[in-house]
């Protein structure tokens, strides 16, 4: 990253520019697990570390422009703090919720259908390419633009690159990946329930 002159890259990040994301994410991905896995994970396991992980990308991205430093460390510190701050936030909200589990039956159902759903989220990922019935019936439910990206993901191609052949952002990119997962396990349940009940 640093191989790049400071204001150009943060040139780039404001024009939404894909190859800066993929610089800038490659560079913080880890750094944003990292602490997450420090403070989170004996609590919550990794079941909140994507959307965590996600939150602290958008916030970056929302908050690049407000940069005034002149060097790279004074940007790398900028950048941590903004993804410490956002996890931590996002977290928060996680740990005011499941502290109400300890005083609603209703709440704590609540909360493991959530994980069961981001569980959900990520078998279907992996059945995309893997399960006959996602493969084969899937496609017939989705749109021309759901079935781009499910076509991409079936080649496992790297979504970066995508967004730049389709001339389209890569944050829509992500943003579309994750309505089209939610769309199939919507499908995949009522499919399920039409099943079990006969409809």
């Amino acid at each position: 990253m640093r191989n790049s002159k400071l204001p150009e890259f943060i040139a780039a990040l404001k024009n939404q520019e894909n190859g800066a994301f993929k610089i800038l994410f490659s560079n913080f991905d880890g750094y944003a697990k990292k602490f997450y896995l420090s403070y989170y994970v004996e609590s919550f396991g990794n079941v909140f570390m994507e959307e965590a992980v996600q939150e602290g990308h958008i916030a970056v991205l929302k908050n690049v422009g407000k940069f005034r430093g002149a060097s790279w460390p004074e940007f790398e510190a900028f950048i941590k703090k903004i993804i410490k701050r956002t996890i931590v936030s996002y977290m928060r909200h996680e740990n005011i919720y499941v502290a109400k589990v300890k005083h609603s039956k209703k709440a704590e159902k609540d909360l493991i259908d959530n994980k069961i759903k981001v569980y959900m989220e990520d078998e279907i990922l992996n059945g995309i390419v893997t399960d006959e019935f996602i493969s084969d019936f899937i496609p017939s439910k989705l749109n021309s633009r759901e079935l781009l990206i499910f076509d991409a993901i079936i080649r496992d191609e790297d979504l970066v690159k995508f967004a730049e052949a389709q001339n389209v952002k890569y944050a829509t990119i992500r943003k579309w990946k994750s309505r089209l997962i939610k769309k199939i396990t919507e499908i995949i349940s009522s499919s399920e329930s039409e099943y079990k009940y006969g409809l």
